[in-house]
């Protein structure tokens, strides 16, 4: 996805105008109604200023806008490991790990995620951590 369309996307979950997005910023309207549509470029710092009046990290941005792709491979090796773990299926959990190891895309939550899920399967019964620990990012 293109950052203008990632922007239009932020927006609309923000719930505002095209105004309202770059209000505080030096942007006017106008450049920023063409950025959306693809018709201009964005410099780094404008988008930086951009998300910097609505609260928002350029990492929250690029995570959540712009990795698609990413987002939904990661979601699925989370739900494969979520299965794993519940089901104490040590095999698959081995499994994912190695394919998410490989995917030189994965993040190091997930890959930090998948090692402590086959370490917990590993030592059953001698760990009190609560499972909601291994959900905690993915909630």
């Amino acid at each position: 996805m293109d950052i203008g369309t990632a922007l239009r996307h932020l927006r609309d979950d923000l719930g505002l105008t095209q105004k309202q997005m770059i209000q505080g910023t030096k942007i006017t309207v106008s450049h920023y109604s063409k950025l959306e549509k693809g018709q201009n470029r964005i410099f780094i710092e404008n988008l930086v200023e951009i998300l910097k009046q609505r609260n928002i990290s350029l990492s929250y941005f690029v995570d959540h806008y712009l990795n698609d792709e990413n987002s939904e491979k990661e979601v699925n090796y989370s739900e494969i490991l979520n299965i794993a773990f519940y089901e104490k299926d040590k095999i698959a959990a081995e499994e994912i790990k190695r394919q998410i190891f490989s995917d030189k895309s994965s993040s190091n939550e997930l890959r930090d995620r998948a090692t402590l899920i086959v370490d917990m399967i590993d030592n059953q019964g001698q760990s009190n951590v609560d499972a909601r620990i291994i959900n905690y990012a993915w909630c």
